[in-house]
């Protein structure tokens, strides 16, 4: 949260100044003095304020006065503050006191954060891949701390995130979750708390909101992993996977449609087509089909970001040019001793050849071992029975073109067998298909 720009000097034919804020200098609590407002949300506005007596700049959010006399927004206002109460994590925002100020207001406390929401942040495009990688790694691990208390978020979005500088002036970014407004609680709730949330209730925002939240069924920690999964696609595409005018045909596509591969929601982004499995596995409708817990996730991102095949490629790729170019004249001279008629596929003969060796060669030098590179890799391992009908279905969707349907059989094998290497060359070969090579190679 940080200070909205100063107010320019007043012109002539320049609208009005808006009107003062009758909250800013007031005294809250008897200790806290807000300064100036700096944001405001559905339920209240938020105030960077001054502890009289220690001298420290804190957050201060204030419920709206027409909400501060209903039941059920006060009730969520304390769950706010209940809820914040129990954690305690640096990728968590620190609640630290609550209250109601003189005037009637309820009020609560906060740590005050020097940056700016991951949604603002979002406006200048997407992230590359170690940007956003580095961002979901922080929320989840927060997210991990949550759900062990007990507290399932249930709003995550990217308004709902501060992206901050390092406190100790270190490189890299903090990362904070703000609004426990509307969590859930899971341990030691009251009979209050049990009517707030019972019923056919929709809690969420619909462009980041689980299969199950728009469907009005019970929200665990798998709804906070689809948020996350929902908002790490949108930093590497820079869009969301779900667009619509209508937030009721949004919130029917998060039930219903496969999310665009990034193929075609953000060609240009290149992004390795395991980073891509793991997001699309945290997409997964059916909520057992996802990471069961945020470590997960956690561990299976850092899985998919390992440098090794990275390292390996440049050389790889650089013998198969020499490989390609010499075998590739030899190939060229004698199809041009073909009829004319054959020639016009001379042209592509490099292009073609240089995917088959890809297929032979780079797997090779990738499977090598990072000990022993000189030693024989081991014999391949059989295929999983509980694999063969599913791999089936989709070699029989891709003979047949049928690549988008393809795509959505196989990302379900890819979230179930992630080690699988038939899984793994299946993919590459739909990429292949696709027209995708690098996809297909970071595939292979």
């Amino acid at each position: 949260m940080s200070d909205p720009a100063s107010s320019p000097t007043q012109v002539a034919g320049a609208p009005p100044p808006a009107p003062v804020d009758p909250f800013v200098g007031a005294l809250v609590g008897e200790r806290y003095r807000l300064l100036a407002r700096i944001g405001e949300g559905g339920m209240g506005a938020v105030y960077r304020a001054e502890h009289t007596l220690m001298k420290k700049v804190v957050a201060v959010k204030l419920l709206h006065a027409e909400l501060g006399q209903m039941d059920e927004a006060m009730r969520r206002f304390e769950r706010e503050a209940q809820s914040a109460s129990r954690l305690n994590h640096p990728n968590i925002i620190a609640v630290t006191d609550f209250g109601r100020a003189a005037s009637g207001e309820l009020y609560l406390v906060m740590e005050y954060l020097a940056g700016k929401s991951l949604a603002a942040a979002l406006e200048a495009g997407r992230f590359p891949v170690g940007r956003a990688v580095a961002v979901a790694r922080q929320i989840l691990r927060a997210l991990s701390h949550a759900h062990a208390q007990g507290v399932v978020h249930r709003d995550l979005k990217p308004a709902n995130i501060m992206v901050c500088a390092q406190p100790d002036g270190s490189a890299g970014e903090l990362v904070k979750i703000l609004d426990f407004g509307i969590a859930k609680m899971s341990q030691g709730i009251g009979e209050g708390e049990r009517q707030l949330t019972q019923g056919a209730m929709i809690f969420g925002t619909p462009s980041y909101m689980s299969p199950e939240q728009a469907t009005a069924q019970d929200a665990d920690s798998r709804t906070d992993i689809y948020s996350c999964g929902v908002m790490l696609y949108e930093m590497l595409a820079g869009r969301k996977p779900f667009i619509a005018d209508d937030l009721v045909k949004i919130m029917a596509m998060q039930v219903t449609a496969a999310p665009p591969p990034f193929a075609t929601a953000a060609p240009e982004a290149r992004i390795p087509a395991a980073i891509e499995a793991v997001v699309m596995c945290a997409l997964e409708k059916d909520r057992v089909r996802r990471f069961a817990t945020a470590a997960a996730f956690i561990a299976a991102l850092d899985e998919a970001a390992s440098p090794r095949l990275a390292a390996r490629l440049p050389a790889a790729l650089r013998s198969l040019s020499s490989l390609s170019a010499g075998v590739g004249a030899v190939v060229d001279r004698s199809l041009a001793r073909l009829p004319r008629r054959a020639r016009r596929w001379v042209p592509l003969s490099g292009g073609v050849l240089a995917v088959v060796l890809a297929l032979l060669f780079i797997p090779l030098v990738c499977m090598r071992d990072d000990h022993n590179p000189g030693t024989t890799p081991p014999a391949p391992r059989a295929l999983e029975p509980a694999l063969k009908t599913p791999l089936a279905r989709v070699e029989e969707a891709i003979g047949k073109g049928q690549l988008p349907q393809a795509r959505l059989l196989l990302m379900q094998q890819v979230s179930a067998h992630p080690q699988s290497a038939r899984v793994r060359q299946l993919l590459g070969q739909l990429e292949f298909a696709e027209k995708q090579p690098s996809a297909g190679l970071d595939a292979y």
